[in-house]
């Protein structure tokens, strides 16, 4: 599912950022904290991932004030 989102996005002209699960999704996300414009403008995340949930990304960026 990830490659078929990934090819749509792409297709039409969008960088992705792709992740195994939402712990590896924090960690690609906090390179970015650093240069603040490298921030996405959407982050699409599935509600059950391994080891950190979407829900528990969405809680994670919220708390560091992004506005994604």
């Amino acid at each position: 599912m990830r490659a078929l989102i990934r090819a749509a996005l792409e297709r039409d002209g969008c960088e992705v950022i792709e992740a195994r699960d939402g712990a590896e999704l924090i960690d690609l996300l906090g390179m970015t904290v650093e240069c603040p414009s490298a921030q996405p403008d959407v982050v699409v995340t599935d509600v059950r991932m391994p080891n950190f949930s979407g829900l528990g990304v969405l809680r994670t960026l919220r708390q560091a004030h992004w506005t994604v």
